[in-house]
């Protein structure tokens, strides 16, 4: 019973690898003296799921918000496929054709055209199609499994929860929506360029945040944990 435990707990927690080991010592030292007094069901009560456990111990830290220029630099990462074959394709396409009228809006967007071949408007509609799927799906699952995408890992950033814990699947997508929507893309990036925390309006809805990545401080300490959630 423990082992599963700890290992949900581990799934939860954010920090630096010498703050994370020390949680995680420390919960199972917990665990076992309930376990050897016979009071394990009790303890696991009191800690309640490991998520609120995860949140208990690393609850009180301050987290420092991503600043805009990492941001943007791990978007340059995470949307290029969405850029070239969202837009870039579309665009190509249409001057192709010779359309004076370019079917292509941002962040991705494609209409079918008479003037283009049968396999010019297919090639345009997979292209938007695989673009968003990895936009909003691909970036969605790699972000709830670790809280990085690539462009994130790249420049040294991760999305949380609010309350400092790792983000779920359901909040990874919500915070994406965007994309979907060109305005609702435009106001993500105004709320963000001038908040003090540089959150997105759809990280304010998801209940996210965009920080540095605290795995990258090799030597912190963990903060100390509040009495009354350790027993």
């Amino acid at each position: 019973m423990i082992e599963p435990y700890v290992r949900e707990f581990d799934r939860w927690t954010v920090g630096s690898p010498h703050e994370r080991e020390e949680w995680r010592a420390e919960l199972v030292a917990h665990l076992r003296e309930a376990e050897a007094a016979g009071e394990l069901d009790q303890a696991l009560a009191r800690l309640g799921s490991a998520k609120d456990a995860a949140r208990a111990f690393s609850g009180g830290r301050v987290l420092a918000p991503a600043s805009l220029k990492l941001r943007f630099r791990a978007a340059l990462v995470d949307y290029a496929p969405l850029f070239v074959l969202g837009t870039l394709v579309p665009l190509v396409l249409a001057l192709r054709s010779g359309s004076h009228v370019v079917a292509v809006s941002f962040p991705a967007g494609f209409t079918w055209n008479g003037a283009r071949s049968t396999a010019e408007n297919v090639t345009g509609v997979v292209s938007v199609a695989v673009a968003l799927g990895w936009t909003v799906l691909g970036l969605s699952r790699l972000e709830a499994r670790a809280g990085r995408t690539p462009g994130k890992a790249l420049v040294g950033i991760m999305t949380v929860s609010e309350d400092g814990t790792a983000i779920t699947r359901r909040q990874a997508i919500m915070r994406r929506l965007p994309v979907l929507f060109g305005p609702a893309f435009v106001l993500d990036i105004i709320v963000a360029r001038f908040g003090a925390s540089h959150r997105r309006a759809f990280d304010y809805v998801a209940q996210t945040m965009v920080v540095e990545d605290p795995s990258r401080r090799v030597g912190a300490s963990a903060q100390p944990v509040p009495e009354g959630t350790r027993r």
